[in-house]
Formats: structure tokens, C-alpha cells, sequence
């Protein structure tokens, strides 16, 4: 079950700043959906299934992050993801992927002559509050909070086939719950409190299709 939450009104002060900067002359998708939530809350398979329900495309911090890992010939395990991360931030701010995102849609084509069809962009992976809020200053922007409880996590952190972060297959329950007070994840209760929807994925036998169809309902996009 979705809920939505008003804690977070759409005249809220720290929205109204100036437009992110760097954006320039990158065409704005029409709608962005940023999908936030704990480690295996489901969020890349939550934007995969809504992009392909709404003809959109999907994206992901974690890409982001992994192609400079495979620049630099490093593994791609939790801890270098977020030594990585801790450096790029620490640099250039948390909403430095806001501008890599905007930047590689730029380059999709457009839509063919004659269609109406909603250039839509689902970001799974948002951990910081000064990168949604970057996001809603920048378009029109929904952020969605992923409710998945841990027991249910930790299940499909141990029963994926295809692990695309290191060091996670055999790892124990604790080892793992504890991710959730680490250092990336710390902003996740506001940005949940601040979520324009909250989306519950505990169901395991829904499809990914059905997933996207659900979603996309209760964002009254399809």
C-alpha cells in the first residue's frame, strides 16, 4: 500500500533557491521520479519497472559511481562505492549526480516527430536531503520512499543471482542491518519524512511489471 505525506509542502523555503546552476542549456526531462530507501528496499527494479511502464528511461546513482570504479580498475564492493562517493561529495556536494543525470539524459534522443510521449527519468539511489531538494529546484520532481522491511531485505540481498556490489552473498543478518547506520544512509529518516510518496515493497510476488503499473498509479502518472 502507497501512502503520501504532506510533511513537506510544495512552498517549502528551501525549495524555492535558485535553479541548479550547472544545468545550462541540458534539456529538462518532463518529469524525474527519485526513488530513495534502504540497501535492497527494491528501488533499482521499482525505477527499471516505472520507466518501462511510462516509456521513460531509468538511472541510477550507483551507475554513476560504477563507471568511474571500472575507470580505475576497482572492485565494486560496498565500502569502495562509498569511499568513492565520500570523496566525489566531499568535493563537489551531494548534488553533483544531480548534474551527471540531467547531463546524460541530454543525450538520449528525442521523441519521434508526432509523439506525445512524457520524457520521463527515474533515479533510484537518492540518499541526501541536498539532492532531492536540488532535484525539485531544478524540475518537476517526485521523490518516493521505498518501505521494505529488513528481514525482507536481507532475503534478497542472499538470493540474488547477480550481485552487482561485492562482498554481500554469505554476509550475516547484523553485518548487514548495520549498513542502515552508516554514513551514506543517515539522511534516509528525513528524506522519508519529506517523500512525496511512500511505497510499501514487502510483496515478493508481484512482477515487475506489476510493480511499475502500481507505482505509476499511485503517482497518478499511467
Amino acid at each position: 500500500m502507497a501512502t503520501q505525506d504532506s510533511s513537506h509542502p510544495a512552498d517549502c523555503e528551501a525549495c524555492k533557491a535558485e535553479p541548479l546552476a550547472q544545468i545550462g542549456t541540458i534539456m529538462i526531462p518532463d518529469a524525474v521520479i527519485g526513488i530513495s530507501g534502504d540497501i535492497r528496499a527494491g528501488k533499482t527494479t521499482l525505477a527499471a519497472a516505472l520507466a518501462s511502464v511510462c516509456g521513460g528511461r531509468a538511472r541510477s546513482n550507483s551507475h554513476v559511481l560504477r563507471q568511474i570504479l571500472d575507470c580505475l580498475g576497482i572492485q565494486h564492493s560496498r565500502q569502495d562505492y562509498a569511499r568513492l562517493a565520500s570523496c566525489i561529495f566531499r568535493e563537489y556536494g551531494h548534488d553533483i549526480l544531480v548534474s551527471a543525470h540531467l547531463a546524460a539524459a541530454s543525450k538520449e534522443p528525442a521523441p519521434a516527430a508526432g509523439r506525445a510521449e512524457m520524457r520521463l527519468l527515474a533515479i533510484d539511489g537518492i540518499r541526501y536531503v541536498s539532492e532531492a531538494i536540488t532535484w525539485k529546484r531544478s524540475c518537476r520532481f517526485w521523490l518516493v520512499y521505498v518501505d521494505t522491511r529488513p528481514e525482507v531485505r536481507y532475503r534478497r540481498a542472499m538470493t540474488m543471482p547477480h550481485n552487482e556490489k561485492e562482498g554481500e552473498q554469505g554476509m550475516s543478518f547484523e553485518r548487514f542491518a548495520a549498513h542502515d547506520a552508516s554514513d551514506g544512509e543517515r539522511e534516509l529518516p528525513q528524506l522519508r519524512s519529506m517523500a512525496d510518496l511512500r511505497f510499501d515493497n514487502n510483496t515478493e510476488e508481484m512482477s515487475e511489471l506489476a510493480l511499475g503499473r502500481r507505482l505509476a498509479a499511485a503517482l497518478s502518472l499511467h
